[in-house]
């Protein structure tokens, strides 16, 4: 966690560098939490600078996305953020065809919030965003288990805020069914 662009974070395994990022965009409005699939081994995490004569103040967590919580679709999660440095992982399984919507609230308007959902390869659908007690929906190309981080992020035009208690419902819609013009058809919509 650090607003200094010139601190890089740089993973290197057996073979070297697998990738590096720069640590000022790794939170926040910039690309989002950074999500590496890696196998099981051992790694190194080397913090350095892109300026010769500073040495950034940084910080960083790491997170085992093995152990996010699944839900069930239409199930609600609850739970508690402090900005900037925590992000909520749950996964939810879902079929080809379908539409994912992710409804959120937060009880803080000081506060934003952004989600990023990863396919079953651990690709992002979208860039992460803020959806602002909002609804996030994704087209599902894929059958397979999705997994949805939710990021607190501070929003500052209000102050520092500690923490944000949050609840979070994942929908699965089905996929589209045609209707033949002229034909009758009658279904009953569920509460969501």
């Amino acid at each position: 966690f650090t607003s200094d662009p010139s601190a890089q974070l740089a993973i290197i395994g057996t073979n070297g560098t697998l990738r590096t990022i720069n640590l000022a965009q790794a939170v926040g409005y910039g690309s989002g939490s950074p999500v590496f699939s890696l196998a099981a081994g051992s790694y190194t995490l080397a913090v350095t600078s892109t300026s010769s004569t500073v040495a950034p103040a940084y910080g960083f967590s790491l997170y085992d996305m093995s152990t996010a919580q699944a839900l069930s679709a239409g199930t609600t999660a609850s739970g508690v953020l402090q900005p900037n440095q925590s992000v909520a992982a749950y996964t939810v399984a879902i079929t080809a065809g379908s539409w994912l919507r992710v409804v959120t609230t937060r009880d803080s308007q000081g506060y934003a919030d952004q989600i990023l959902v990863l396919d079953p390869n651990g690709k992002p659908l979208a860039p992460p965003q803020p959806y602002y007690n909002g609804t996030a929906t994704f087209q599902i190309a894929a059958t397979g288990t999705y997994t949805i981080l939710f990021e607190g992020v501070n929003y500052y035009y209000y102050g520092q805020v500690s923490s944000v208690n949050y609840t979070l419902t994942a929908f699965v819609d089905p996929a589209p069914v045609p209707v033949a013009v002229g034909a009758a058809t009658s279904a009953l919509l569920a509460d969501s």
